[in-house]
């Protein structure tokens, strides 16, 4: 046991493609009894033609295939949950467990599937972008066992971690505390949204996301912009972008796009190519 706090970042490189995995783990499962996703057959019609790219390369798997790719997922999925595993045990034979904050999170998703899709990059569905963030703090966390319904990111750890070391704050950060949420409280002003940047994976591209409960916007200034009923379409089938009901939808998501870019320094030239939005920054910046 340590006496001074201390920090461990434990990195693993799983589960990621490709699912090279233990047959022990691989034998938990039977492919045979696993569903295909709900959006597996998504043609990906009116969307960007990249995307319809990336899925005819994958098209030459079989379902059978599919399915055993999804199995040996789950078995790279079981293999790291037994890893952290041994990383628990060793706080509670260390008597540490009560008084460390551990918390569990990705990078990214896989799409291991979706949309006909694999590995990230690019498309910003879900799978890709929601990924898990677990915390435990026994001594630390009120009521725990809660859920929190709201957008937290990334950016969000370093503010948390200085907060809760009691150490100098980083200034100009793009996160907030989530220490607020560990007390049990509900910090005013929250993000009603979370955004996400893509400038390409070994190739040049890019793009914008922003995400509400409600919607998703994706500005592809290289190719059709993409709309998401997320409540009513949550497996991100039905591109809304062309309905003519949506333009207000649009109009505002432009702007928070737009205003959230201007905020995080990201960088807008002023020339025209980038006015070819729906609603571009000079409607979302009053100029």
């Amino acid at each position: 046991a340590q006496d001074s706090p201390w920090c461990v970042f434990i990195s693993l490189t799983g589960p990621h493609a490709p699912y090279h995995v233990p047959e022990k783990y691989v034998n938990m499962y039977n492919p045979d009894e696993i569903s295909l996703p709900k959006n597996y057959m998504d043609d990906l019609t009116n969307r960007p033609q990249l995307y319809q790219r990336m899925q005819k390369k994958y098209s030459q798997f079989s379902e059978k295939e599919v399915k055993e790719s999804i199995a040996h997922y789950w078995a790279y999925c079981t293999m790291q949950d037994e890893m952290l595993g041994e990383a628990l045990e060793t706080l509670k034979e260390t008597g540490q467990e009560d008084n460390t904050l551990v918390v569990f999170l990705s990078d990214h998703g896989d799409f291991v599937g979706a949309h006909g899709l694999y590995a990230k990059g690019i498309p910003a569905f879900e799978e890709g972008y929601k990924i898990p963030m677990v915390m435990r703090w026994p001594e630390g966390i009120a009521n725990p066992g809660r859920a929190v319904d709201e957008f937290v990111s990334l950016v969000d750890l370093a503010p948390t971690i200085t907060e809760i070391a009691e150490v100098e704050s980083i200034e100009d950060v793009s996160g907030r505390s989530l220490a607020p949420f560990l007390r049990d409280e509900s910090p005013e002003d929250w993000p009603d949204a979370a955004y996400g940047q893509c400038n390409g994976v070994e190739i040049y591209y890019t793009q914008r996301m922003i995400r509400t409960k409600e919607y998703k916007l994706v500005y592809n200034p290289s190719a059709i912009d993409e709309l998401y009923d997320m409540i009513n379409d949550p497996y991100e089938m039905n591109n809304l972008i062309d309905d003519p009901e949506m333009k207000g939808v649009l109009k505002e998501l432009f702007g928070k796009i737009f205003k959230f870019g201007v905020k995080e320094q990201d960088y807008m030239s002023g020339y025209h190519t980038i006015s070819h939005a729906e609603f571009g920054p000079a409607f979302a910046l009053g100029k």
